[in-house]
């Protein structure tokens, strides 16, 4: 895919082969086309004057599309296709490629944020950094009319992912309750547990050094919008 190599400058009629793409267009309703488009052309853009991935003609991005489909009904005949019986379009090529210059793009805004300003964002949202608040929950099983057991279940940030894996229904229902609050999960069996919150206790922030990637990772996220955002307005 010579395109996908970096450019210091788009070329012309990026728009063009947008608007050509889009006749191939899946599930996208006609108000959202011109925000959609817009959005698009800025990644393509963005991505080329940073030298990621250039603007590809709508000859190359067809040839390039070709040369995936025919990877891929190789791979699927020694069993590595990954677009299962469905044969990939020349849409779902295209959302490839914007997608492909978005996490191209994050990246590079990641790298160039400093300690500081990582910090700063941290301190500025808690919220999005708290740990997982201590929850202990009264739950009693219930079936053809009657209670089968009762037990008490202490939640955690040790132990909210696992019981979550064991079961996801009844954890989902109890991290919403407040103290006090009671709720019911239905069991396809027919069977259901109630729960009762018992307490629930704030845990506080991790330590900046456990999320920095995380916290990382959202500013450079927030960033990406917000410069997305400022070229799509700008080309309006």
């Amino acid at each position: 895919m010579a395109w996908l190599t970096g450019c210091t400058a788009p070329p012309p009629g990026g728009g063009a082969v947008i608007d050509a793409v889009y006749v191939h267009a899946e599930g996208i309703h006609d108000g959202e086309l011109a925000q959609r488009k817009a959005y698009d052309l800025a990644v393509f853009e963005w991505a080329a004057e940073s030298g990621l991935a250039g603007v590809p003609s709508y000859s190359e991005l067809e040839q390039d599309y070709t040369d995936a489909v025919s990877s891929q009904v190789a791979g699927k005949a020694t069993g590595t296709g990954v677009y299962g019986a469905r044969t990939m379009t020349l849409w779902d090529f295209y959302l490839e490629q914007v997608e492909r210059r978005v996490q191209l793009l994050k990246p590079e805004i990641r790298e160039a944020l400093s300690m500081d300003e990582v910090r700063e964002y941290y301190e500025q949202h808690p919220e999005a950094f708290k740990r997982q608040e201590l929850i202990t929950l009264k739950v009693t099983d219930w079936q053809g009319g009657r209670a089968l057991s009762t037990r008490e279940v202490v939640i955690d940030e040790t132990n909210v992912r696992m019981l979550q894996e064991g079961d996801d229904a009844l954890i989902s229902a109890a991290l919403d309750l407040g103290q006090g609050e009671l709720a019911t999960v239905q069991r396809p069996d027919g069977s259901f547990a109630q729960l009762e919150c018992l307490s629930r206790k704030d845990n506080g922030v991790q330590p900046l050094d456990a999320v920095v990637q995380a916290a990382a990772s959202q500013l450079a996220d927030q960033r990406f919008g917000s410069e997305l955002q400022r070229r799509i307005s700008a080309a309006s």
